[in-house]
């Protein structure tokens, strides 16, 4: 117990001053139990308790002390414990994070993307310097070792391989071959065979299951600006890329969707560094949250009911939603003979930017017809 207890203390302690010089400070909501008058409220330094029954993170508000409760693996024979997890550690305390810099984030986006968000900030603090990103990022690699399927939950999907896979459907990986997950997936099942950890796989709605979907999008964001860079050139990119996401958080609406996600993360890396920006943009396309994509309504609660792939590398991209005319309308100011008639689009703007100027030409195809 001590073990675990000491560790879980450096896990937690480290989490919070890396993210500190991305920006997670005093005045952004931090848990400090003194803020030494540079903001925020203090009196709430985080309450970790290590070795506990179960795995968990209790949210509460700044000044309030959140609880990050790292305990036993219910389903691993052995026992694993969180507290020894150094990517589920940082999971839990992501979402800690999270939620004072975002706040609830509503919506079944929403909460599907304060799990993914905070598996992906697990997943960027356990990644090394010389990591091939192609490779297999699983997170709960550890915790999960010797997983024993609960004897009410149907065998599905492919053998548990703890190491390989974690407690997700797949590791993540820039390699389409090992997690081939795209926007598309918050709809429609993914093509390859999937890991079902608690049964929680085949429930594309389930929060855990749809979160996986933003990690991948934002994890090869990551990897794109990481790439070809030496040791020096990745810790930075690491250290860019957790600023890009404090940043990013703090522009979350209420109900923030997944596409509004990528936006915002864009928008802030295009202030810093356009090369980053760059290749996020390329990131996010080839995981079909490039221009042209189609992300579910905000007013989805149960059931996403729409996800449409871009994969479209630039910022510009309007789409034509529908179309409805209204023809032989009565034209007072029209010549003798002559009608009118009324043509109207609706276009949605499927790009990453604003767009202002759109243009649209209508080409009459019958004799007679005038523009």
């Amino acid at each position: 117990l001590n073990a675990k207890v000491v560790q879980a203390f450096y896990m937690t302690n480290w989490l919070h001053d890396f993210f500190y010089r991305a920006g997670f400070n005093e005045i952004a909501g931090n848990n400090q139990t003194d803020n030494f008058g540079r903001g925020g409220a203090d009196n709430d330094p985080l309450v970790v308790l290590g070795g506990y029954a179960n795995t968990f993170a209790a949210l509460l508000p700044d000044g309030e002390s959140a609880y990050v409760a790292l305990g036993l693996n219910i389903t691993s024979a052995s026992k694993r414990d969180a507290s020894m997890d150094f990517p589920v550690t940082a999971h839990e305390w992501g979402h800690v994070m999270i939620d004072r810099l975002a706040g609830g984030m509503q919506g079944l986006q929403g909460r599907a993307m304060h799990d993914g968000i905070a598996d992906f900030i697990g997943v960027l603090v356990g990644v090394s310097p010389g990591d091939d990103l192609s490779g297999a990022f699983a997170l709960g690699h550890y915790v999960n070792m010797d997983y024993e399927r609960p004897w009410f939950i149907p065998p599905a999907g492919v053998e548990p391989d703890a190491m390989y896979y974690g407690i997700r459907r797949y590791p993540y990986s820039t390699d389409m071959s090992r997690n081939p997950l795209t926007l598309r997936n918050l709809v429609e099942q993914p093509s390859l065979p999937f890991y079902d950890w608690k049964g929680r796989g085949p429930n594309l709605n389930e929060i855990h299951t749809a979160g996986e979907i933003i990690t991948q999008a934002f994890f090869q964001c990551f990897a794109a600006i990481a790439q070809d860079t030496n040791a020096t050139g990745f810790e930075a990119a690491r250290l860019r890329m957790a600023q890009y996401l404090v940043a990013a958080l703090m522009l979350f609406s209420e109900r923030p969707t997944y596409l509004e996600a990528r936006n915002h993360l864009l928008a802030v890396m295009g202030a810093v560094d356009e090369a980053d920006r760059t290749a996020c943009r390329s990131g996010f396309a080839a995981r079909g949250m490039g221009a042209g994509a189609m992300g579910p309504p905000m007013s989805d609660e149960q059931m996403f009911t729409r996800a449409e792939n871009g994969f479209l590398d630039q910022d510009e991209k309007a789409v034509i939603l529908n179309v409805t005319a209204q023809t032989d309308i009565e034209c007072n100011d029209c010549e003798e003979g002559i009608k009118a008639g009324v043509i109207e689009v609706q276009i949605k703007n499927a790009g990453m930017i604003e767009s202002n100027d759109v243009e649209l030409t209508v080409t009459p195809e019958f004799p007679g017809v005038v523009e």
